[in-house]
């Protein structure tokens, strides 16, 4: 988690160089960019856990899994690219999903943590 952390406020430096700039005709709305967002970090993890050699195996298997993810939300690269530089310009917005994105996998790491393991299921 820290590691997101530091991401975010390295993206927000950079955000905070950038002025209004102008609207994407296919701007992702931002509750929908919080959950692209949400997946992309958790299709990153899942590849990370993968333990692929080489760097570029990782990076086609995470690319595969973030077409993926556009697709299944009716957006491209494209509009995923200009949104997310939109919304880098946009400092306080910015912040506003990324708190989200933080908040919804800490959510989800949270019930995982609570689910009973396989031990605890065990008759004693």
């Amino acid at each position: 988690m820290n590691t997101k952390v530091a991401i975010l406020g390295a993206i927000l430096a950079l955000g905070a160089c950038g002025g209004d700039g102008d609207r994407p005709k296919n701007l992702i709305p931002p509750e929908t960019m919080v959950l692209i967002l949400r997946d992309v970090h958790r299709g990153e993890q899942q590849v990370s856990q993968l333990g692929l050699r080489g760097q570029d195996s990782s990076l086609v298997v995470f690319q595969t899994l973030e077409q993926r993810i556009y697709k299944k939300y009716g957006y491209d690269s494209t509009a995923y690219r200009l949104s997310y530089m939109h919304y880098a310009a946009q400092p306080a917005e910015f912040k506003r999903i990324y708190q989200a994105v933080i908040d919804s996998l800490q959510a989800e790491e949270n019930r995982v943590k609570s689910l009973p393991t396989q031990d605890s299921k065990r008759p004693k």
